[in-house]
């Protein structure tokens, strides 16, 4: 009978996992990309419930066009791409992490400060000079500091790190709510990969990326 029931579970388990996303394969990724950064709640939930390619695509459609359509759909490959280009390390793109995230609902930030650190140094080569960052990027107005995680040195993960501290100005970000929002990611050179350098943020960014995207529906 124990086992049964696993076996019931288990079957349940699934088929719940199956009806999280359209049953197709030509939308299977789209609530993970740029453009579902942009899905509020209510959204997310509606797209919980589709079952087919033909429902996904009339959500997506619709979805868009409420953004401005192919408008919507440039500035977002280009936010994307500007996350890709100054926050990929490793093998992991940079419009995947929090930080892109925050690139492609956000825009560029108004000013970016990095800053290298590490637990102990594990380079098997000489180590980037952070200053080379600092002098090739912009301060003010612009994106990131390019970098791209395409260094010289190989890291182990867990060592050496580098923070990328955001400042976003409300005036410039619709749905903010707020004059200014300052904030900093945190790489593992090593590993790869992003998080917030406050935990404790979470929750706050969380209710603000609500408020962006809801912010981002120009035709109701």
């Amino acid at each position: 009978m124990k086992r049964t029931m696993t076996v019931m579970v288990s079957a349940m388990l699934v088929a719940a996992a199956m009806q999280a996303a359209p049953q197709g394969q030509k939308y299977v990724d789209w609530a993970k990309s740029p453009q579902a950064y942009f899905m509020t709640a209510a959204e997310k939930a509606q797209w919980d419930k589709l079952a087919t390619d033909q429902e996904a695509e009339a959500f997506v459609n619709d979805f868009v066009a409420k953004r401005g359509g192919q408008a919507f759909v440039a500035e977002t490959e280009k936010r994307a791409a500007m996350a890709d280009k100054y926050l990929s390390f490793g093998k992991t793109k940079g419009s995947e992490t929090i930080g892109g995230k925050m690139l492609v609902l956000f825009g560029a930030p108004a000013s970016v400060a990095i800053n290298d650190r590490a637990a102990k140094h594990h380079y098997n080569a000489a180590p980037p000079d952070p200053g080379s960052y600092a002098a090739s990027g912009r301060s003010a107005g612009g994106a990131p500091v390019e970098d791209g995680g395409r260094t010289n040195a190989t890291l182990a993960p867990g060592q050496s790190f580098r923070d990328f501290s955001f400042t976003f100005y409300g005036k410039s970000v619709p749905g903010l709510n707020r004059e200014q929002l300052d904030t900093t990611v945190t790489v593992d050179l090593g590993s790869g990969k992003a998080a917030l350098k406050d935990k404790k943020q979470q929750a706050d960014l969380d209710t603000i990326f609500e408020s962006v995207a809801a912010a981002s529906v120009v035709k109701k």
